[in-house]
């Protein structure tokens, strides 16, 4: 886990959504509960997130990381990091008492 990118990604997701913000923790936590054995709970492959390698793969250089050529690894990589900042999202909502 990347810390730097699960903090990214995190804050791309609540920062870059039309909806408000609780309506995107009710969605997050209805993906988690749904899909508990996907890598990234289905939000990567339902569209909700920078849907194409090249966004992505810009998205990690924005970052600063360095990621590999092969757009399967680093899919995969996204995926796993992605799962990581939905936890965190949902940890944070928890602890302010405003989720579950």
């Amino acid at each position: 886990m990347n810390i730097v990118l699960v903090k990214a990604i995190k804050n791309y997701i609540l920062d870059c959504c039309d909806e408000e913000r609780q309506d995107v923790i009710n969605e997050l936590a209805r993906y988690k509960a749904e899909f508990p054995y996907e890598d990234d709970y289905n939000y990567y492959q339902y569209g909700n997130i920078l849907p194409y390698y090249s966004q992505i793969r810009t998205f990690y250089e924005n970052c600063g990381i360095k990621i590999s050529e092969d757009n399967e690894v680093m899919l995969n990589d996204f995926k796993h990091n992605l799962r990581k900042a939905i936890d965190t999202i949902l940890k944070e909502e928890e602890r302010k008492g405003k989720w579950m």
